[in-house]
């Protein structure tokens, strides 16, 4: 598996956000416990205003955009393969988003006292209910992290092994995941050949439209693992030279991998 890990490296986001919520009892909608029925759950009150906790997921979802942007999901769920050409593309993206989270951090606990008065002010006849369960700030500061984790996956620990069952299954997972992401990708690169031929049939190709080739270069450029140089050149020929032929000649090239050809790049 060597030669995947030569390509790239996974890049995983590990945050989390304070909730800013309470547990929702019996007793703040007017009810005894031993009413509530036993199908009924009883959810949560906030204590912040919702779009405070936004200022949070905002954050770590761009973080997360980035890493579709510059890589491809993984089959380790909350994983991304980068590309070794993304990586000093997504490097800084991701280091300026850890930076805004953490001076958002500062931010909100400077403003702690401040936020939660004027949110128990928007409900006076609800303040002895709520005002209990704010916690000190510096126990706040502990609900909030966000990591970033680079790794790679080694092979079969040679512990595990049922007559080479376990090896085979392993391999064909890469190469099932290697093949449906080079293939995701060939298929915008169809997708974008379609729609310029049809904006040079239209008279309306402008630069705009050809903002998606240029795209579509850099994407191969960097992220194509097949390594496949009539794939790259197609998409530079049709970007130095915007015709129906080359537009056209990209989506012939870019048919889809399949299963074995794949095996032999990654394996």
């Amino acid at each position: 598996m060597q030669k995947l890990w030569d390509k790239g490296l996974l890049v995983h986001i590990k945050a989390g956000v304070w909730s800013m919520e309470a547990r929702l009892d019996a007793e703040d909608i007017g009810k005894e416990t031993n009413e509530i029925p036993e199908f009924v759950t009883l959810g949560y009150k906030r204590l912040f205003d919702k779009r405070t906790h936004n200022k949070f997921s905002r954050i770590v979802s761009n973080a997360r955009a980035s890493l579709q942007k510059y890589g491809f999901n993984f089959f380790l769920i909350g994983s991304h393969f980068i590309p070794k050409a993304s990586i000093p593309n997504l490097v800084p993206v991701l280091e300026r988003c850890k930076e805004q989270f953490y001076v958002q951090v500062d931010m909100f606990l400077e403003e702690y006292e401040e936020e939660k008065n004027l949110f128990l002010q928007q409900y006076p006849e609800s303040k002895e209910m709520l005002e209990p369960f704010y916690p000190e700030p510096e126990f706040v500061r502990e609900k909030f992290y966000f990591q970033i984790y680079c790794y790679t996956v080694d092979s079969t620990p040679s512990a595990v092994a049922f007559d080479g069952l376990m090896d085979t299954l392993e391999e064909d997972m890469y190469v099932d995941w290697a093949t449906d992401t080079v293939n995701q990708l060939r298929a915008e690169a169809r997708e974008v050949a379609d729609s310029l031929t049809e904006a040079v049939r239209g008279g309306n190709l402008d630069g705009r439209k050809m903002r998606k080739i240029r795209t579509l270069v850099d994407r191969v450029a960097d992220m194509d693992l097949s390594e496949d140089r009539n794939f790259k050149n197609a998409a530079n020929k049709a970007l130095e030279i915007p015709s129906v032929d080359s537009f056209q000649n990209l989506k012939a090239v870019a048919v889809n991998i399949n299963k074995a050809a794949m095996r032999k790049v990654i394996i």
